[in-house]
């Protein structure tokens, strides 16, 4: 099997970037994997110290197989920063296992995704591998991994094929704000306000590639692959985030064990239509507030005031 490269992404969080490290020094894989860590410069002088213990993290050991560092001295950004990364090792390997610096990953992590890309390298609908899922209500079979029409951002991994399909731009998405029936797909039947953010994203308020892969998915018709039960957990609701400083409840698996893997995959490309409906149900009644009760305070006046938003944001 010719194992992916691995990307990860790190900034400012030395003590994060160092629980990450150990739990993929630490994966069956590991020292036959070749990791590229990509090093975001500080944003001010006050920084510099934080991040150059960073460097000093991610050069102390030899966390993989082969370890290649790349540093910056000015600060560029997460979305920018994967973009390219992940294009990056994509034209020179085909292939990328993604990693951000608040991850810790059980040792069955890397042997998933090794699998799966290769199973799966030749589906075209097959854009995504997860490392993560949230924690909803399993199904029967809870040890084999699926399919469902969703990109994720935690611990994932795809191929050059697939992210060939990225658009920077999220070229007609506009036609979520006159489409409901698209707008409705696009935030998963309601359950999840995608929408939002991508307008966010448009309109500049906030910068994210997550947003505009899944736009990119999305239009694509893709599906991603899930393990049963998470892989991953997020580390990095704190004050050092960047973006989410507090524990989204329901984002991490309670009962996560350092020792989970994959021992089964689909045979047929399609999706897990019972898992898929059981996240969404999932989902609408655990985001936080609510979307349930979002909906039910906001009403048809959401999807008008992002309209309205956009307008005076062009006027």
């Amino acid at each position: 099997m010719s194992l992916a490269p691995i990307a990860l992404f790190a900034y400012k969080r030395p003590d994060h970037v160092r629980r990450t490290l150990e739990a993929l020094s630490g994966c069956a894989q590991a020292s036959q994997s070749r990791l590229f860590v990509f090093c975001d410069g500080p944003k001010s002088p006050s920084e510099e110290r934080v991040v150059e213990q960073v460097h000093q993290v991610v050069e102390g050991e030899a966390w993989c197989g082969d370890v290649i560092v790349q540093k910056h001295d000015h600060n560029r950004g997460l979305a920018r920063s994967v973009i390219e990364g992940v294009t990056r090792l994509c034209q020179e390997h085909g292939k990328v296992i993604v990693l951000e610096d608040d991850m810790v990953l059980s040792r069955g992590f890397l042997a998933y995704h090794n699998e799966a890309l290769q199973r799966y390298d030749r589906a075209e609908r097959v854009l995504q591998v997860s490392g993560h899922v949230f924690p909803f209500p399993q199904r029967s079979q809870a040890d084999a991994a699926y399919f469902m029409p969703l990109s994720t951002s935690q611990g994932w991994s795809t191929w050059a094929r697939a992210w060939n399909h990225f658009d920077v731009d999220a070229t007609g998405w506009e036609r979520l704000l006159h489409d409901r029936l698209t707008r409705e797909r696009f935030d998963l039947d309601d359950t999840f306000p995608y929408t939002q953010m991508l307008t966010a994203q448009l309109q500049g308020k906030i910068d994210s590639w997550a947003i505009r892969w899944w736009w990119s998915f999305f239009v694509n018709n893709g599906l991603c692959l899930f393990p049963p039960k998470s892989l991953v957990v997020n580390i990095g609701f704190d004050d050092q985030a960047t973006h989410t400083k507090r524990a989204d409840h329901y984002y991490n698996d309670p009962d996560w064990t350092p020792e989970r893997s994959v021992a089964l995959y689909p045979d047929r490309v399609a999706v897990d239509e019972a898992s898929f409906d059981r996240l969404k149900a999932y989902l609408f009644r655990t985001t936080d507030p609510p979307l349930s009760a979002k909906l039910l305070r906001h009403g048809k006046g959401l999807i008008r005031r992002i309209r309205n938003a956009i307008r005076s944001g062009r006027d």
